[in-house]
């Protein structure tokens, strides 16, 4: 059997903007976020989706109202779809964080898994709840076409763990605000086999 995810990350947000750690904190669409939502509907438009999962971050939410809340889909927020805990770097500029933490742009640029920093979510175990909460969705909705509207290491990290392709492999891609990665998940049941069909497109945003 096979189900299929739109893994989508969130539309640009201010904080996006502003060369924010964006974690919990939480900053509402800008206004090339709201434009690519309205490609993001267009691309979706012909598309069949069954469900679409959200993190509660509101930029998350926003991106996922917008782009697929005119059409009869439930739209489930879900809590283990919010991005990495990044500690004491959330809401901090890049420049401010760079100043007590040298190699942060590092981590920022995802160059690097992790640094050793206060509170920040170790990528281990943002791999593992990513996967988990994965599981656990296309477990209650085998052979359905899933849009999960998510986060930047969210998505690279569960990609890491689902697919096993080495980090520093995955992370030559780009993940863009607002761009799709599609994953097909083969099985009826636990553990299933992930296959990486495409990832960060951004096709319907290029036009």
């Amino acid at each position: 059997m096979k189900t299929t995810l739109f893994l989508i990350r969130h539309a640009k947000a201010q904080g996006n903007l502003e060369n924010r750690f964006q974690s919990r904190y939480n900053s509402e669409l800008s206004e090339e976020g709201l434009k690519q939502t309205e490609l993001l509907k267009e691309y979706f438009k012909n598309k069949k989706i069954d469900f679409v999962f959200y993190s509660p971050a509101i930029r998350a939410k926003q991106t996922a109202q917008i782009t697929f809340s005119s059409r009869k889909i439930p739209l489930i927020e879900e809590q283990q779809l919010i991005e990495r805990d990044l500690g004491i770097l959330d809401g901090m500029c890049l420049k401010d964080a760079a100043k007590s933490f040298p190699e942060v742009t590092k981590l920022f640029n995802n160059e690097i898994a992790d640094l050793d920093i206060p509170g920040l979510e170790k990528s281990y175990d943002l791999s593992k709840r990513a996967l988990n909460i994965v599981e656990k969705i296309v477990s209650n909705n085998l052979g359905k076409n899933i849009a999960i509207v998510t986060h930047f290491f969210w998505i690279y990290f569960f990609l890491v763990e689902a697919t096993k392709i080495d980090f520093n492999e995955i992370r030559k891609f780009k993940i863009p605000t607002s761009s799709v990665t599609t994953v097909y998940v083969i099985g009826d049941k636990r553990p299933f086999e992930y296959k990486l069909e495409e990832i960060g497109i951004i096709r319907h945003i290029q036009k």
